[in-house]
This record gives C-alpha cells, sequence and structure tokens, in this order.
C-alpha cells in the first residue's frame, strides 16, 4: 500500500470514529433528557421542565402529591392545613415562596390573569418549587366580572389559557376561587357555569384577615388564624400576596411554626 492510500485509509478511519461518537453522544443526550423530564419539579434545575409540562408524564408526577380539592373536607381524622394566596403574582410572591421553601412547604397560588402575564418567572418559579396554581379570574375586578355569567366564565378561561402558556398544554388543574367567595344564592349562576366547563371552585374556611386592609399588623394576623381554625382539621386559610400585603409575608413564618406545633401537615390542592 503506497503512501497516499495509507493517508486515505487512516483519514476514513478517523471520520468513522468522530461520526461513531457524535452519534453515540445524541443517543445518550436524548436518554438523558427523558430522564431528566421525569425528575421532580423542584430541582433548581428544572426550567427545562416547564416547557414539557405538554408531557403527560411530567404533569402525573407533578400533582401526584397534591391534595384533591373535592375532599378538602371530608374528615379523615388527620390535621392539614392548606396555605392559600390570592391576588397575586407580585414582588412580594417572591418573598412568600423562599419562606415556603425553608420549611418544605407545598401551598397554592389563585393568580390574577393579567399579572400572571407580566410575571411569568413567578408563575415558573411556583411550579418549580412543586406549588399549585389556580385560577382568579384575568382582571379581578368586581364590577366586571360579576355583570354577567358569561363575562366571568370568559375571564376564568383566559387566565387559564395564560397559565397553560407559562406552564404547557397539560397543565389541567382547574381550581377558581371567586374574588370575594363563591358564598351566598347569587353566585349559583356563576358556579353552574364553571362547573359545566369542568372548574371547582374552592373558598376557604380559615384566614389571616389582611383582606381587610394593607398593613394590617402581623400580630392581628397570626390571631386570626390562630382563632379561625379552631376546632378544624382541614383548614384551607386565605392570605394574599398582592403588592400591597407586606404584612402577610411578615406573619407567615409565625402562622407557619403554630400550625407546626398544633400538628398540622400542609398540602398543595389540585
Amino acid at each position: 500500500m503506497d503512501k497516499k492510500n495509507k493517508i486515505i485509509l487512516i483519514t476514513t478511519c478517523i471520520l468513522c470514529f468522530i461520526a461513531s461518537f457524535f452519534i453515540t453522544k445524541n443517543i445518550v443526550d436524548k436518554n438523558n433528557e427523558k430522564r431528566f423530564m421525569k425528575k421532580e419539579l423542584n430541582n433548581d434545575n428544572s426550567k427545562m421542565v416547564i416547557k414539557h409540562m405538554d408531557d403527560k408524564i411530567v404533569f402525573s408526577e407533578y400533582i401526584k402529591d397534591k391534595y384533591d380539592a373535592k375532599q378538602v373536607f371530608k374528615k379523615d381524622g388527620k390535621k392539614i392545613a392548606f396555605l392559600t394566596f390570592d391576588d397575586g403574582p407580585s414582588y412580594l410572591t417572591n418573598d412568600i415562596l423562599d419562606i415556603l421553601k425553608k420549611y418544605r412547604i407545598k401551598a397554592t397560588f389563585f393568580v390574577v390573569g393579567n399579572l400572571a402575564k407580566e410575571n411569568k418567572n413567578l408563575i415558573e418559579k411556583q411550579i418549580r418549587d412543586g406549588h399549585s396554581i389556580g385560577n382568579h379570574t384575568y382582571t379581578h375586578n368586581y364590577k366586571n366580572i360579576y355583570s354577567d355569567v358569561d363575562v366571568f366564565v370568559n375571564e376564568v378561561e383566559k387566565t387559564q389559557n395564560v397559565i397553560k402558556s407559562i406552564v404547557g398544554s397539560n397543565y389541567d388543574i382547574k381550581l377558581v376561587r371567586f374574588p370575594g367567595g363563591s358564598f351566598g344564592d347569587r353566585l349559583n349562576p356563576y358556579r353552574d357555569a364553571i362547573h359545566k366547563k369542568g372548574y371547582y371552585n374552592m373558598d376557604w374556611n380559615a384566614l389571616n384577615g389582611d383582606a381587610e386592609g394593607n398593613n394590617i399588623p402581623k400580630e392581628k394576623l397570626i390571631e386570626n388564624v390562630k382563632n379561625t381554625i379552631q376546632g378544624k382539621n382541614h383548614v384551607v386559610i386565605l392570605m394574599h400576596d398582592c403588592a400591597a400585603k407586606k404584612t402577610t409575608v411578615e406573619a407567615l413564618p409565625d402562622i407557619i411554626e403554630y400550625l407546626i406545633s398544633e400538628g398540622y401537615e400542609f398540602k398543595a390542592l389540585k
């Protein structure tokens, strides 16, 4: 074999080796991606998972530890606290997420659609940390949303579409909290309308009272929780993470510590 043929042979072997290397690497990378997609969503490097909520396996992993909202008020002998936050997200949401992460607690955030659209990063963080996202209408404008059943339903649907556009098309937690709550016969047509669309409305049976005004002393918020959970094993606690509720953030660690001392475990809703 002359020198020229030897060079051609060696070059061909090198090229074959390089091609084989990259083909093998591509297969390994794809397998690693599949394994990665199945990891828990609270992994700090899981932003990529957000893009794959379209994958039913990822969504099923995400909801497996969530509590069925339809079973919340059924007696099972357990003490469970469901921390819920309305009217966000806002810049305070990040502080609340940090507190929840410190205590390894999952909560439920009922988001306003137009705020969610403006704060996609916070919605993504809520999902990455394993929290649930519920629907709190698109504008939270009482005069508008309660003017007509169709208007209300459209606001709910619009918000759900915003959530899915951020999280993924398979995000199928269809929890709604009516602004102001769904209490009273007047809202029966509104409840019926969203139920027909497959949604479930979730009110509360305890609260910190931060809806009564801004900058309520944190001691008062803590006391309100203590008073409103009395005699209840399953407590759905209403709080707010909108920008005006700074003392809610300040009170939250003490509220959590009190609930722990009273023997409650914590769950997010689905």
